[in-house]
């Protein structure tokens, strides 16, 4: 029930017009997002490829857009406004793209916590 009503949420943001915003969609800043290690370098064991994970992360200056290419299960999202140092937490599942209404920053650090238990961090 709780991905319909994002789902339903996100496809009305998209769309209504933008009204009030300080940026318009075509002002969409992406936002570099990276993987923290989860082990001490050459811990891990040889003949294994690095897997393979693409976060893409974009702000419109209301709306955060996440897609992960390979899926990892419900994710826990902590926004941290820079300017006041308020973190708030959303909840979204990456098996398919997330749009979170954040409202309007200058400034923010981002941390997703996914169920496979990685994390990946990033700043606009």
């Amino acid at each position: 029930m709780r991905r319909i009503q994002l789902l339903i949420l996100c496809g009305w943001a998209l769309l209504m017009p933008n009204y009030g915003s300080a940026q318009s969609a075509s002002q969409t800043s992406t936002i570099p997002i990276s993987k923290t290690p989860t082990s001490p370098i050459g811990s891990r064991p040889g003949g294994r490829a690095p897997a393979f994970q693409n976060v893409s992360c974009s702000y419109d200056g209301a709306a955060l857009y996440i897609t992960f290419v390979n899926g990892e299960g419900e994710c826990e999202l902590t926004l941290t406004d820079n300017a006041s140092g308020i973190p708030s937490n959303y909840y979204f599942d990456s098996e398919a793209p997330a749009c979170l209404m954040v409202g309007e920053l200058l400034s923010a650090s981002i941390t997703i916590t996914t169920e496979a238990g990685n994390t990946y961090v990033g700043e606009f």
